[in-house]
């Protein structure tokens, strides 16, 4: 369960990296 959790923190903070990265690309 642990992995899972950590896995799913991973996934989000990499989609809002993600996400802030495109905001910035398109300006």
């Amino acid at each position: 369960v642990a992995i899972a959790i950590m896995f799913d923190r991973a996934s989000q903070a990499f989609g809002k990296r993600l996400q802030k990265y495109r905001e910035v690309s398109h300006g």
